[in-house]
């Protein structure tokens, strides 16, 4: 089943991005950065996110925007220091994922 994703559901939005990304930049600072950085297409009027749930599991999940340009902006502004105290812990133990 697919559905709109709920804030309960961030964990396993991090959990599935840290598994199926392993090794990109964005996973390379942290769960707490994803955490961050998720929670916005959960609730900005301009984001969606989804996920797919098998037997009461998420397996899957996809985000969006209606303009990414504009909606990226705006999350910066907005988390900029949620966003870098999420990849703080990392980039001070790997300052080389900067």
């Amino acid at each position: 089943m697919i559905r709109k994703a709920l804030p309960e559901d961030l964990g396993d939005i991090v959990t599935i991005h840290m598994n199926g990304f392993d090794g990109f930049f964005l996973s390379s600072l942290g769960p707490s950065f994803l955490k961050t950085f998720y929670t916005d297409f959960l609730t900005d009027e301009n984001g969606c996110c989804l996920v797919s749930v098998e037997d009461g599991r998420t397996v899957g999940f996809a985000v969006g925007v209606v303009d990414p340009s504009s909606y990226f902006r705006r999350t910066f502004r907005k988390r900029w220091p949620r966003l870098v105290l999420g990849s703080l812990g990392r980039v001070v133990k790997n300052p080389a994922v900067l």
